[in-house]
């Protein structure tokens, strides 16, 4: 399974605080968090079909965000179901390295994702974070 994080510096200390605060500020957070992880996945999805990527129509649906304590996770979680080798996740090989050198191979779309959008990401954090703060009473 490959992946990409938004991670976000102090973000399970601030989400700790917040539900001890007042637990449905931290959901707000977390559904805000969701929201920006689909749209990196659609844009990792737009990359993946761009490139050709529609042998394995699972592999461009199963493009999905999930969030965590930590940050937000995007994650290609598509399985192999046939042959010998099934099941098998997406091939970090063609996300990281392999046949076109570098740090991230001919077929990668969540890092590419991940970095086209890193300023809209930015904004919508900082964003989320200072409307969910305004609703804490802490601006």
């Amino acid at each position: 399974m490959s992946e990409n994080l938004v991670v976000i510096e102090n973000y399970a200390e601030f989400r700790k605080k917040l539900k001890a605060l007042e637990p449905g500020l931290d959901k707000e957070v977390k559904v805000g968090m969701r929201k920006i992880g689909k749209k990196v996945a659609t844009q990792a999805k737009a990359i993946a079909g761009v490139k050709g990527l529609y042998d394995s129509g699972e592999l461009i649906r199963k493009i999905a965000p999930s969030v965590r304590m930590d940050g937000t996770t995007i994650r290609a979680k598509a399985m192999r179901k046939t042959g010998k080798r099934a099941p098998y996740p997406y091939p970090a090989i063609y996300e990281y390295g392999g046949r076109g050198g570098g740090s991230t191979g001919p077929r990668a779309f969540l890092g590419p994702a991940v970095e086209a959008m890193q300023d809209d990401i930015r904004q919508e954090v900082e964003h989320l974070v200072d409307e969910t703060m305004r609703k804490a009473g802490w601006k």
